[in-house]
C-alpha cells in the first residue's frame, strides 16, 4: 500500500479529480521484514540478557566484549537497573549522548530510587576529582586552567598538540626526522598518552622512564629507533607544556591520584571497602557513613571501556569497592578516540599490576562476557565487517569475535563516482533516506559540497557516528582518504590476505598467490601502526548500517595513476571477488534525493543535532562549526519539515545562550589570563564588566528549565556539563574579588537547585 500527502492549505482538495494532477508520495520507514526481526531479537535479546546476568559471578568484576550490535550498552542497562537500592553505582563513559542513552534506560526500568545511582562523563569526572582534591602541600594544587588544556587538536579555545607543538614549537629539522622515521603526528600524540598514561604511572606517580617505555611489549606499536626518537620529543613537550602552563588530561588524572585519599595515593591497593572495614579509615565515608562521594562507589561500570587508557581503568578499581567489582564493556575493535588504543590485554594488565603481590591472579577477580548475538544488523553487512576485524585480528592482534546475525538481507553496495556533484543526479543516485558516513577529516568539505550541491543528505563523522545506528548507511570517500594517508600498499597487502587459508596468526607470507602477486608480511604492528587506526574506523563507520549499506569512492582519474588503478578500485573489486559486497553503477533506494521525512522524524533529527552541536562545542570545536549544526537543527523544524514552532525557539535559545557564552569565555582568555595564569590586578573596570556579562547570562538562561542542562554541557568552562559559576570560581576565587563572587556563586547555585 502506498501513502500520499496532499496540501489541503494549497488546495490540493479541489485539484485531486483534475487530470493529471500527481500527490506527492509519502515515504514509510517501515522495511517490514527488518523491523519486526529487529522487534523480535529485541525481546530475545531481553531473554539473553537476564540469562547472562543469572549466570554471572557477583563475587567477580566482568569483561563484557562483543562486535557492534551484540547488545554490550544493554547489557549494562539491565545490569545498572537490577543492583541493589542501596548500593551506589557510578556509570562513566566519555561520550555524552550514552550517558543521556543510559540513564533514561535505567530509569525507565528500574523499579526502585535512582538516587544511589551516578551518570557521568568521563570528562566531567575528572574535573569534579580535580577540585574536591586537596594537596598536603597548598603550593601544589592545580587549577587546571581550562584555556590551557591540550587537546590533539581544537580551536582557539584550547591548546592545540597540532598546530602549536608540531606546527610552531618544534623546528623543521624535528619534523623531518619524525617524517624520516615515519612518525605521524597522530602517533607521536599516542605515544605520548602511552608514556603518560601506563598502569605503573598510578604507582610512580609520573611518565614512564625511557627505560620502561622501550621495554614495553611489541603491542604497544613503534620499534626501539621510533620509540627513542618519540621519547626526545616527549621530553621537548613536557618542557613545552610546563613553560607555558599548559595540561593534558593524563596530568590531571596523575594529579588525582597523587593528592587523591590514602586509597588514590598509596602504592599497594587497598580498597576504599577493606580500609574502613578492616582498618577503620572513617573518612573514606560521609557524614553518613556512605562512600565519600565523588570519590568512592560500590560499583563501578565504564561503557565503550575502549576509550580509556590503562590509568583510566586504574583510577575506576580504586574507586569501586573491590577489585571484583568493576563491570566494563568494550570493543577493541572500535577504539576511535584520538591517541587511545585499548590492546587485547589491556584490562589484563590493569588488574595485574594490582594482585601481583597478592595471592589472587586476575582469573580469580575477573571474569569474561563474550556476546556472539548479533541483534542489529544482518548476515551480509555483519560478513564485510568481520572481514576488516580480521585484518585488525591479522595484522595487529586484535581479537576476533564469532557473531551469529538473525536475518539475511542484502550484500553491501560499492559504487564508484567521478566527482562528488554525480551524487546529485537522480540517474547516479536516488537514495534520500542514505545517511552518509565520512573520515573525520572529511566531513567538513563534504558538508560544503552538498550544500552548494542541493544534496540534502546528513553527512556524519565517524566519531560522530559512533554510538548511532542508520537504516540506510553509504561510507564515503573511506579508502580514497587511506591512500592520502601513504597506506595504499599496505591496504593492497591486507586486502590480498583475505583470500589466505592460513590461520588467522599467521603474518609471515605463506607461497600463497592472490592476483598474481604473493602474499607479504602483513604484522604492520611496528611498521604502519597507523593501518590499524584506519582498520578500526572503517569497521566502526561499516557497523553503523542496521540494513541497507553501500561504499561510494571517488574513481581515481589522474594522470600518475594511469599505470595503476587506486586503492578504492583495488578494494571494491577485492570485495565482489570475496563474494563481500555487490557494485553497482548507480543507486536507487525508490526514495528520491529530496526525501520528504515525517514531520516526526525531522524532530527526532533535529534534536540529534542539538545534541550534536552541544557534544561539538564541549569538545571546544570552531564555534563557526557548532553554529552550523545548531542551523541545521533549526531547520529540521521549520515549517515545512518538523513544523514546530517552540522546537525552533528553543534551538535558537540554545545557540544565543553557546554565542554569549562564547564571548564570556573569550572576555576571560583575552583579558586576565596572561602567561597561562590569572592576573586582575589593576582591572577592576574589566572584572565588573564581566560581572554585568554574567549576570545577563543567568537572568537570561539560568531559570529556563528547558535550557538549564543542556546550558551546562555546552559552557564547557572547567569541563563538561558544569554551571557557568565553575568559570566564577577558576577566574576569582584566591582573589581579593573571592568574597564577593563568593556570594553570587551561592545565589547561583541555589537557583541550579531550585531548577
Amino acid at each position: 500500500m502506498d501513502l500520499y500527502v496532499l496540501n489541503v492549505d494549497h488546495g490540493d482538495l479541489d485539484y485531486i479529480g483534475d487530470h493529471g494532477f500527481s500527490a506527492k508520495k509519502r515515504i514509510v520507514h517501515s522495511e517490514e521484514q527488518v523491523n519486526k526481526a529487529i522487534f523480535r531479537t529485541s525481546r530475545a535479546e531481553a531473554n539473553e540478557n537476564d540469562n547472562i546476568l543469572a549466570s554471572e559471578r557477583l563475587d567477580m568484576s566482568s569483561l563484557v566484549s562483543g562486535g557492534a550490535g551484540t547488545g554490550k550498552t544493554l547489557l549494562m542497562i539491565r545490569k545498572v537497573a537490577r543492583e541493589e537500592p542501596s548500593r551506589h553505582v557510578l556509570v562513566v563513559t566519555r561520550l555524552p549522548r550514552l550517558v543521556d542513552v543510559i540513564k533514561t534506560a535505567v530509569e525507565e526500568e528500574r523499579s526502585g530510587s535512582v538516587e544511589t545511582l551516578s551518570f557521568t562523563t568521563y570528562d566531567d569526572l575528572l574535573q569534579l576529582l580535580a577540585r574536591r582534591v586537596v594537596p598536603d602541600d597548598a603550593s601544589l594544587c592545580e587549577s587546571f586552567v581550562q584555556f590551557n588544556r591540550v587537546r590533539f587538536d581544537c580551536d582557539d579555545s584550547n591548546i592545540s598538540f597540532l598546530q602549536q607543538f608540531l606546527g610552531d614549537f618544534l623546528n623543521s629539522a624535528e619534523r623531518r626526522e619524525m617524517k624520516s622515521f615515519e612518525i605521524e603526528p597522530l602517533t607521536l600524540w599516542h605515544a605520548f598518552i602511552v608514556i603518560k598514561s601506563n598502569s605503573k604511572c598510578a604507582r610512580t606517580k609520573q611518565p614512564l622512564s625511557l627505560d620502561d617505555y622501550l621495554a614495553l611489549p611489541i603491542s604497544f606499536g613503534l620499534t626501539k629507533t621510533q620509540r627513542k626518537l618519540c621519547y626526545g620529543l616527549f621530553l621537548k613537550y613536557e618542557d613545552w607544556r610546563h613553560n607555558g602552563h599548559y595540561w593534558d588530561e593524563m596530568d590531571r588524572v596523575l594529579y588525582v591520584l597523587t593528592h587523591g585519599p590514602s586509597v588514590f595515593r598509596d602504592d599497594k591497593f587497598i580498597s576504599w571497602a577493606t580500609r574502613v572495614n578492616r582498618f577503620g579509615e572513617m573518612d573514606l565515608l560521609d557524614d553518613e557513613g556512605t562512600p565519600l562521594y565523588p570519590f568512592f562507589h560500590d560499583v563501578v561500570c565504564a561503557d565503550e571501556a575502549q576509550d580509556f587508557t590503562e590509568i583510566d581503568l586504574l583510577l575506576f578499581t580504586k574507586m569501586s569497592a573491590s577489585i571484583r567489582s568493576l563491570f566494563l564493556s568494550a570493543d577493541v575493535a572500535q577504539s576511535v578516540e584520538v591517541g587511545v588504543n585499548m590492546r587485547a590485554t589491556t584490562v589484563n594488565d590493569v588488574l595485574y599490576s594490582l594482585v601481583k603481590d597478592g595471592k589472587q591472579q586476575v582469573k580469580d577477580v575477573l571474569q569474561y562476557i563474550d556476546l556472539q548475538t548479533n541483534h542489529r544488523t544482518h548476515a551480509q553487512n555483519l560478513a564485510i565487517g568481520q572481514a576488516v576485524r580480521s585484518i585488525l585480528a591479522r595484522s595487529f592482534q586484535i581479537p576476533m569475535t564469532h557473531e551469529l546475525a538473525l536475518i539475511n538481507g542484502e550484500l553491501p553496495r560499492t559504487m564508484l563516482i567521478k566527482k562528488i556533484r554525480d551524487l546529485a543526479d537522480a540517474s547516479v543516485f536516488q537514495g534520500g533516506n542514505i545517511v552518509f558516513v565520512a573520515p573525520d577529516e572529511k566531513v567538513h568539505e563534504l558538508r560544503l559540497q552538498f550544500q552548494a550541491l542541493e544534496i540534502h543528505n546528513d553527512v556524519f563523522g565517524v566519531r560522530e557516528a559512533k554510538g548511532l545506528e542508520f537504516d540506510a548507511c553509504a561510507l564515503l570517500g573511506f579508502f580514497g582518504h587511506f591512500e592520502e594517508l601513504g597506506s595504499k600498499e599496505e591496504w593492497q597487502n591486507i586486502l590480498r590476505w583475505l583470500s589466505s587459508s592460513s590461520n588467522i596468526t599467521k603474518t609471515a607470507g605463506t607461497g600463497e598467490k592472490v592476483d598474481g602477486l604473493m602474499l607479504r608480511d602483513c604484522d604492520y604492528r611496528l611498521s604502519a601502526p597507523k593501518v590499524s587506526d584506519e582498520a578500526m574506523m572503517l569497521y566502526t563507520g561499516l557497523t553503523r548500517a542496521r540494513n541497507h549499506l553501500y561504499l561510494i569512492e571517488l574513481e581515481d582519474t589522474s594522470k600518475e595513476k594511469k599505470l595503476g588503478k587506486g586503492l578504492a578500485q583495488f578494494a571494491f573489486r577485492r570485495l565482489k571477488d570475496l563474494g563481500l559486497a555487490k557494485p553497482v553503477s548507480h543507486i536507487n533506494e525508490g526514495i528520491g534525493n529530496n526525501l520528504e521525512m515525517t514531520p516526526a522524524e525531522n524532530k527526532a533529527r533535529g534534536i540529534l543535532y542539538i545534541t550534536q552541536a552541544l557534544s561539538m562545542s564541549r569538545n571546544m570545536e570552531p564555534f563557526s562549526n557548532v553554529k552550523n549544526k545548531f542551523m541545521e537543527a533549526m531547520s529540521r523544524f521549520a515549517p515545512e519539515k518538523g513544523n514546530d514552532r517552540e522546537l525552533a525557539d528553543k534551538c535558537e535559545k540554545h545557540l544565543d545562550a553557546l554565542t554569549k557564552m562564547h564571548s564570556l569565555m573569550g572576555f576571560v582568555k583575552e583579558r586576565f589570563l596572561i602567561g597561562g595564569v590569572y592576573d586582575l590586578a589593576g582591572k577592576f573596570a574589566e572584572v565588573l564588566e564581566f560581572e554585568q556579562m554574567a549576570g545577563e547570562f543567568f537572568s537570561l538562561f539560568l531559570c529556563d528549565s528547558f535550557l538549564v542542562w543542556e546550558t551546562h554541557e555546552s559552557l564547557c568552562l572547567f569541563l563538561a556539563f558544569q554551571s557557568v559559576r565553575l568559570l566564577i570560581e577558576e577566574v576569582f576565587f584566591r582573589t581579593p574579588y573571592e568574597k564577593h563572587f563568593k556570594s553570587i556563586c551561592a545565589t547561583v547555585k541555589e537557583l541550579e537547585q531550585a531548577v
